[in-house]
């Protein structure tokens, strides 16, 4: 998800695609931030430490506070920001606004998980849709199979997802 993303930012001309973690102590949150990180060096894109920040606290009001410190430490301002939750794309955009940003005028804004609320937040996010119930399903027969035969192999299946464009982001 974090490379269709990307990869739709890079594809219409950014260079300066900055990123927006949740707490890293989430897998989730850890495999997303790998994801951008070999992104960034793949694309040889420059690797500041102020394109990056990741947020230990969870929730809207958490996201939107470290997301005005964070503004405030940008060295410049990026084209593009890459969030790794809807929710933490509604807090920074929230806190974009009251610095004084318009989104997507001024820097475009993606977001993960495509959340009911993200279709109805003004902008429109722009985020990476999940299939919440092949997710579901798939847990669910790894688990019966870890039950009934006592299969404890590990093993990763990866669910496709999906690029929503919406107005979160200029297309």
């Amino acid at each position: 998800g974090i490379s269709l993303v990307f990869k739709h930012f890079y594809d219409k001309g950014f260079r300066k695609i900055f990123a927006l973690s949740g707490s890293t102590l989430s897998r989730a949150y850890q495999h997303r931030t790998e994801s951008y990180q070999a992104l960034i060096k793949e694309y040889r894109l420059p690797n500041d430490s102020t394109w990056y920040l990741d947020v230990e606290n969870y929730g809207f009001d958490a996201y939107y506070q470290a997301s005005l410190q964070w503004i405030d430490s940008w060295k410049e301002k990026p084209e593009a920001i890459i969030c790794f939750s809807d929710d933490t794309a509604m807090g920074l955009i929230q806190a974009l606004r009251v610095r004084g940003f318009r989104v997507p005028e001024d820097i475009s804004i993606s977001g993960y998980d495509d959340i009911t609320f993200a279709r109805l937040f003004t902008p429109a996010l722009t985020t990476i849709k999940q299939q919440k119930k092949l997710i579901a399903e798939t847990a669910a027969r790894k688990l019966l199979a870890m039950i009934q035969q006592g299969d404890t192999s590990r093993s990763i299946t990866k669910i496709p997802v999906q690029l929503i464009l919406r107005d979160s982001t200029i297309r």
